[in-house]
């Protein structure tokens, strides 16, 4: 075995020997071939450069692999072992190629070195003789501009000029070859301006005479052809082109001259007596383009080719040739063919509004629809676009209403009339018919508006069916013309409308009764009343439109977002007074199924109710409950959180105000029956809960200085906070004024004078002592309740320092019946 594994291994060395041997041969050959390959041009030439630059590289990775070759082959020596003598026959020659392709790439730089001379040669030869053919050319355009030709040599010398300026073009050609090739061999050839020269002065004499051979040669044409065959428009076109080519032309040689009249002769230049013949033939023909605009014009039909040969007395129709009607002198019978012609054109006109119409009433003017909300049913969306087409189709109809040419047309005017007439009248009843659906079915399909306006409701649903039928039916057709013609029955339409307008009057009334009974509707538009009836039975959702209804509230507190262990006591009611509420920002993000897990648990200390649903069977709970009689309904926990879930989510107990205040009633509010019933007991117990922080904070305040601050900062006896601050800053302010305006008319009743004089020194220490309260680390709204409560104070240090200067007696005194005063009326 061990015989064998060395036998394997000194044939593997010899197999990479071999591969070594291989790959310097493939590599030696292939630089071998680039060597001999044939250098037929510059770009050869110049490849060949770049692999004798690389050979020297070549040669070194070569070497490279030959050196590895023999370290290997030399690790068979010490066994006696040889190579193949297919391997020997390799290995030898990658041993031979390196002196072969030394010798081989000294040959070829020989070889390069004489095939670049002789192309630097041969291209200052091309280069040569390129200058002698740019002369030649350039003798001949000088030679064919100095002979004086005809303008029935048109034809002939347009050729020479072709000719000219093909040779010209080629020159330019060769000489960009010639200098890219220069520039591979690194020479740097002259450029040949004399082509650029020669261009610019036989441009104008090519201009003249390629111009006149091409209106000479469409002239010929145009006087054999017929009317129908005439293209008028690239006539006109070619017309207006030669005009200005031989303008300009005219304007060159007139510079290049300085002179129109040759002082000797007497006469033009050659060149100028053939541009002004050209001219005037240009000129000359100019009259009969309008002509030809008439008689070739797309309105033209047989009454009026015949109306016209008649006029004129003899045959005229698109196959008279042209040349025939100036034999016949045409021009002369102008205002005849002009007549005709016009009158051909407008009913053109008429023709073309007819066509384009009915295009539109066939193909272009479809309805769009789209998905109405939640009602499963489609709504016209371009009902403006389909409004403006139809004043533009109306447009169109009037202006041609009455044109004397409309007589051909009248039926067809007629029919277009009456589908115009008829769709406008279907349209306009379609739009306010979906106009009247759309606003009342997403309030009707409210459940509470259905409790309340029964009739409505029913009488609306009747029309919603018609409604979702003709829709379909618009849908399946497409296209508003033939919805209309084919929807006729305007009638059912139209009763449509009038049971909407019903129904709208009869919410309108229902709308006016609402605000009649809570008058704080009237704050709110029509729109979101009817969102407001709409949420009667989902308090919660309305919480936008709390501030609308009550200027200062931005939040009502429901009893759902009080923490839920506090909501349950031993008897399983709701409970308020030490209730601590979750802050109203936090209780927003919570869900019912968040609340679910805490709200079984009761508040601290309370015990909980004995679990009857889910005990295991065999337990004395779940054999009590199977002695129960049938249909005994048994209160578990969970349904007992559910029905206080429930209870809670319409049971209000505090509003919040922008500023963060909350003001707890006292007494809860449930937001269950009609609307504006529980809207009401909820703005009372607003004013209740007002009146309670009042006088709240009147039984509790303290003049002296500091315990006067802690009192402006405390928290009233049924706030909802978190920070246990005043939650009513107004009640703590209004508080303030009433036991100043008391303690003046006290000091008053005592004869002023010391008295005012104390009281004044007690507010000013009063004052130092909130000044320095403000001056601390204080939140935004205990600051603002502070300044607020410091400048009311400030009054009344001004009324009584006003007070003592004037020595005010009693409070009968005129400076005291003048001042602010504050007192508690009736409720």
């Amino acid at each position: 075995k061990r015989v064998a594994a060395a036998e394997g291994i000194l044939l593997r060395i010899a197999e990479m020997v071999a591969v070594l041997a291989s790959q310097a041969c493939a590599t030696c050959e292939a630089l071998n071939a680039s060597m001999l390959r044939e250098m037929p041009d510059v770009d050869a030439l110049r490849s060949l450069q770049d692999d004798l630059q690389l050979a020297p590289a070549v040669l070194e990775d070569v070497a490279d692999i030959l050196d590895g070759m023999k370290e290997t082959a030399a690790l068979l020596d010490p066994f006696n072992a040889v190579l193949s003598e297919e391997q020997q026959e390799i290995y030898f020659a990658a041993l031979r190629w390196p002196a072969v392709l030394r010798e081989r790439i000294a040959t070829t730089e020989g070889k390069f070195s004489n095939r670049e001379n002789f192309m630097r040669e041969q291209l200052d030869a091309q280069h040569e003789a390129l200058g002698l053919e740019i002369e030649a050319i350039r003798l001949s355009a000088q030679e064919l501009m100095s002979r004086g030709y005809l303008l029935s040599d048109a034809a002939g010398v347009a050729k020479k000029v072709c000719k000219i300026f093909e040779n010209l073009q080629k020159a330019e050609v060769t000489t960009k070859t010639l200098r890219g090739r220069g520039l591979l061999l690194g020479i740097q050839l002259q450029p040949h301006p004399e082509i650029e020269q020669t261009k610019k002065r036989f441009a104008p004499f090519a201009t003249l005479w390629q111009t006149a051979n091409e209106w000479i040669d469409t002239e010929t044409k145009l006087l054999k052809s017929t009317l129908g065959d005439i293209d008028v428009g690239v006539l006109e076109e070619l017309l207006d082109r030669s005009s200005a080519g031989i303008a300009g032309v005219h304007d060159y040689y007139v510079r290049a001259t300085g002179v129109e009249i040759d002082a000797k002769s007497g006469r033009m230049p050659n060149a100028l007596a053939v541009t002004a013949e050209m001219n005037g033939k240009l000129e000359g023909f100019r009259p009969y383009l309008p002509l030809l605009h008439h008689l070739c014009g797309p309105g033209m039909r047989a009454h009026h080719w015949a109306s016209l040969s008649e006029r004129l007395g003899y045959v005229v129709n698109t196959g008279t040739i042209f040349a025939d009607l100036l034999k016949r002198e045409i021009l002369e019978h102008d205002t005849v063919v002009l007549t005709v012609c016009e009158d051909a054109a407008k009913e053109y006109e008429v023709e073309q509004i007819c066509a384009l119409m009915e295009f539109e009433h066939g193909e272009e003017m479809t309805m769009a629809f789209a998905l109405f909300q939640r009602s499963y049913t489609a709504t016209i969306t371009n009902a403006e676009e389909l409004s403006t087409w139809l004043e533009e189709q109306t447009l169109r109809l009037v202006g041609v209403q009455f044109l004397p040419e409309r007589a051909r047309f009248a039926q067809r005017l007629e029919k277009l009339a009456d589908a115009v007439d008829t769709t406008i009248l279907v349209f306009d009843a379609l739009v306010r018919w979906q106009r009247a659906w759309a606003f009342l079915q997403p309030i009707l399909s409210s459940e509470d508006i259905v409790q309340q306006l029964p009739n409505e409701v029913a009488a609306f649903r009747a029309v919603d069916g018609v409604w979702r039928k003709t829709i379909r039916a618009a849908e399946e057709t497409g296209l508003l013309v033939k919805f209309a013609l084919g929807n006729r029955n305007i009638s059912v339409i139209n009763r449509s409308i009038e049971t909407l307008e019903g129904v709208t009057k009869g919410l309108a009334r229902h709308l006016d009764e609402k605000r009649a009974a809570f008058s704080r509707f009237h704050f709110l538009s029509n729109e979101e009343v009817l969102r407001v009836v709409s949420c009667s039975t989902q308090p919660q959702q309305l919480q936008p439109l709390f501030c609308r209804l009550f200027a200062p509230v931005q939040h009502i507190v429901f009893a759902h977002e009080i923490d839920p262990r506090a909501l349950l006591n031993t008897a399983g009611s709701v409970c308020r007074g030490s209730v601590r509420p979750a802050s109203v920002a936090q209780s927003r993000g919570q869900t019912a199924a968040s609340l679910t897990a805490s709200r079984v648990a009761a508040a601290p200390g309370t015990p909980l109710p004995p679990i009857l649903a889910g005990s295991r069977p065999g337990t004395r709970e779940s054999a009590a409950v199977a002695h129960l009689p049938h249909g005994t309904r048994v209160d578990t926990p969970d349904l007992e959180v559910r029905r206080h879930e429930a209870a809670a989510a319409v049971t209000m107990l505090a509003s919040r105000s922008f500023e963060g205040e909350v003001l707890s009633f006292d007494q809860s509010v449930q937001a269950t029956g009609r609307i504006e019933v529980w809207l009401a007991h909820l703005e009372r117990a607003m004013l209740r809960a007002v009146h309670t922080a009042i006088h709240d904070a009147l039984d509790s305040y303290d003049p002296s200085p500091a315990p006067r601050v802690a009192w402006a900062l405390r928290g009233s006896r049924n706030a909802i906070s978190d920070e246990g601050r005043s939650a009513v800053s107004q009640a703590t302010i209004v508080t303030s004024q009433l036991k100043w305006t008391d303690a003046i008319g006290l000091a008053l009743s005592a004869g002023g004078g010391p008295a005012c004089q104390s009281l004044r020194m007690r507010l000013q220490l009063v004052l130092t002592e909130i000044s320095s309260t403000l001056r601390g680390k204080l939140p935004q709204s205990e600051r603002t309740l502070l300044s607020a409560l410091f400048t009311s104070d400030v009054h009344f240090r001004d009324v009584l320092t006003t007070l003592v200067e004037e020595r005010a007696e009693s409070t009968s005194d005129f400076s005291w019946l003048s001042a602010l005063r504050y007192s508690v009326g009736p409720a």
